[in-house]
């Protein structure tokens, strides 16, 4: 097939991918708007000068970790979304190509691809998932026996 037959379709991939950034992009705004606003709100809240000291440091220790899981969470998508467009390329010169030859290597490569890239995704996402709940048992277990320390 000539590349003017190919090239709608990958136009249409490259405008999802880039439909699909904006969103997420979009979504990461709203999210630091939102906080914005609630630490306004809890900064107008707190009065008891003790309870402000514990939220800020609890703050202090969940911020840093959440924004690294979000960072974390963006590339992934990213690396997902660049890796998906690809196959949906390869799996599109498939079916266009009209030699049975090439056709059956192309979707050999395309199936050996599919199969690499959920493989790769999935683990990308245990570990991302793992680090994040490391993060939060740990920040939890702190928590914890600083209440139990206040209590004694």
């Amino acid at each position: 097939m000539s590349e003017k037959a190919k090239a709608p379709a990958s136009e249409l991939f490259d405008q999802a991918l880039k439909n699909y950034e904006q969103a997420l992009r979009a979504g990461v705004k709203v999210q630091e708007e939102a906080a914005a606003y609630w630490t306004k709100l809890y900064n107008q809240a707190v009065s008891r000068p003790a309870l402000h000291k514990q939220l800020t440091s609890l703050a202090n220790e969940v911020i840093p970790p959440t924004q690294k899981y979000l960072a974390g969470c963006l590339e992934m998508l990213e690396q997902n979304s660049s890796a998906t467009i690809d196959l949906m390329k390869k799996g599109v010169e498939a079916v266009q190509t009209a030699n049975p030859t090439d056709y059956q290597s192309k979707l050999v490569d395309f199936c050996e691809s599919s199969l690499k890239t959920a493989k790769a995704q999935t683990q990308a996402a245990i570990d991302l998932n793992s680090k994040a709940i490391d993060s939060w048992l740990a920040m939890a277990r702190k928590t914890t026996a600083e209440m139990v320390a206040e209590k004694a």
